[in-house]
C-alpha cells in the first residue's frame, strides 16, 4: 500500500519520556523525521441549546465526524488507504482549544501520511441519528438520517494554495502544507487560522417555531394537544462528500438517496412526564392569554411547496379540534420561520412574528410574508 504512516510512534514517545527536558510539542515543525499532527482551529457554527436545535456560534462538548479525503485517481474505501486520511473519525469539540488535536479531539492523536503525494480536503457532519453510506464507485459518502428533531450540520474545510520561496504550489492539506504554514507564519495566530484547517459548520434545514396564545373569552381550560406537519418529507440524504461531478458536496436531498421521498406526519416532541426516558408527542400545553412556547421542527427547505400545518386543541369537555393550513413561502436552510397561532373568538388565526436569535436568520425578516387564517370564516 502506498499510503505510508510513521511508525514507531511508542519509542519516540518512550525517548520523550526519557529526557529530562520537557518535549517541544512542536518540534515536528523544522524536524521532518518525526509526523506532522493533524490540528483545526475552533469548529464553529454558522447558524441554543434545546435538544434538537443548536443555537448561537459554539459546539463546545458535540461530536462530530470527520472526513480527510483526496481527490487522487481510484476510489475512496471506508477504511484508510492512498486517499483516505480520515473516514468518520469521531471528534469531540472542546472550545478550550486543549486536547490532542487543537480543539477538536480525537480518540487518539491522528497524524498526516510521513509522504505529501496526497491533497486532502476536511469534510465534516453533525447528526446524532444519521447513517454514513459510501456509493458502490467509491466517489461520494452520503449520510441519511431522519427528519424532525435533528439539526444536521455540515462543514468543508479546503486547503488556500500558497507558492513556496522556490516557487513550489502548495495546494491540499498534507505533511508537507502545514509544515510550511507553521514555519511561515510562527507566532501569527491569525494568519495561522486562515491557513490551517478550519471547520465552519452550516445548518442544512429550516427551523419552523411556534407560539400560541389564547385570546380572553375562550375556554380557559384550552389544551394543546399537539403541533405537527402533514405530508412532510421524514427521511433526506446529505451529500457529506464527493468527487462525482453530478453532485455537490453540501447538498441534500429528499428520502435516502435510492427512491422516492418518504412522507408521513412530523409531530412536535417533548420530555415523557415523570422522568420518563424518551419522548411525547402529547403536548397538552394549557394556552392562557400570556401563551406557550410550543416548540419546534427541523425540516427539509422547501421552497415551492411549503407545509401544512396541523393544530389539535383539546377543549375542557374532552373534545378535540384539528385545524389545518398551508404554510407559504420560500423556506431556505439556516433560517428559522416563527409563526404565532391566537385562538380567538373568529378563526383561529397563524401570524408570522420575529424570532430572536444569535445566528439562526429569521426567515421573514425581509419579506414579512407568512400572515394567514385557520378556521372557518
Amino acid at each position: 500500500m502506498k499510503f505510508r504512516y510513521l511508525v514507531g510512534f511508542a519509542a519516540l514517545a518512550l525517548l520523550a519520556s526519557c529526557s529530562k527536558d520537557a518535549p517541544d510539542e512542536k518540534a515536528w515543525v523544522y524536524d521532518e523525521s518525526l509526523p506532522v499532527p493533524v490540528t483545526f482551529s475552533a469548529p464553529r457554527v454558522m447558524i441554543q441549546p434545546t435538544k434538537a436545535m443548536i443555537e448561537g456560534t459554539s459546539l463546545d462538548g458535540y461530536n462530530v465526524g470527520v472526513f480527510a479525503l483526496a481527490d487522487g485517481e481510484g476510489a475512496w474505501t471506508g477504511a484508510r488507504g492512498d486517499l483516505v486520511m480520515l473516514y468518520n473519525e469521531t471528534g469531540t469539540v472542546t472550545e478550550e482549544g486543549t486536547g490532542n488535536a487543537g480543539s477538536l479531539k480525537f480518540s487518539s492523536t491522528v497524524y498526516y501520511p510521513m509522504s505529501s503525494d496526497q491533497n486532502f480536503t476536511f469534510y465534516a457532519y453533525h447528526s446524532p441519528d444519521g447513517r454514513v453510506q459510501l456509493n458502490e464507485e467509491g466517489s461520494v459518502v452520503s449520510l441519511t438520517y431522519s427528519l424532525g428533531y435533528t439539526d444536521v450540520l455540515w462543514a468543508k474545510s479546503e486547503a488556500t494554495p500558497v507558492e513556496t520561496a522556490e516557487e513550489e504550489q502548495l495546494s491540499g492539506f498534507n505533511g508537507r502544507y502545514v509544515r510550511y504554514i507553521e514555519q511561515t507564519y510562527a507566532g501569527n495566530q491569525e494568519q495561522l487560522n486562515t491557513y490551517l484547517p478550519r471547520l465552519n459548520f452550516e445548518h442544512k434545514l429550516t427551523a419552523l417555531k411556534f407560539f400560541v396564545v389564547n385570546e380572553s373569552g375562550l375556554d380557559e381550560t384550552l389544551t394543546l394537544h399537539r403541533v405537527g406537519l402533514e405530508n412532510a418529507i421524514t427521511e433526506a440524504t446529505l451529500c457529506i462528500a464527493s468527487k462525482d461531478p453530478s453532485v455537490e458536496s453540501g447538498t441534500i436531498s429528499p428520502g435516502d438517496g435510492n427512491g422516492e421521498a418518504t412522507r408521513g406526519r412530523i409531530y412536535v416532541v417533548k420530555p415523557k412526564p415523570g422522568g420518563e426516558e424518551g419522548t411525547t408527542t402529547d403536548l397538552d400545553y394549557v394556552v392562557n392569554t400570556e401563551g406557550i412556547d410550543a416548540g419546534h421542527l427541523l425540516v427539509y427547505p422547501s421552497a415551492t411547496e411549503g407545509y401544512e400545518l396541523v393544530l389539535q386543541l383539546k377543549w375542557g369537555d374532552g373534545s378535540v379540534e384539528e385545524v389545518r393550513e398551508t404554510l407559504t413561502g420560500n423556506f431556505e436552510p439556516g433560517k428559522v420561520y416563527g409563526y404565532r397561532v391566537v385562538v380567538n373568538n373568529g378563526p383561529q388565526t397563524i401570524q408570522a412574528i420575529p424570532v430572536t436569535l444569535k445566528e439562526w436568520n429569521d426567515g421573514f425578516a425581509e419579506s414579512g410574508n407568512g400572515d394567514l387564517s385557520v378556521g372557518a370564516e
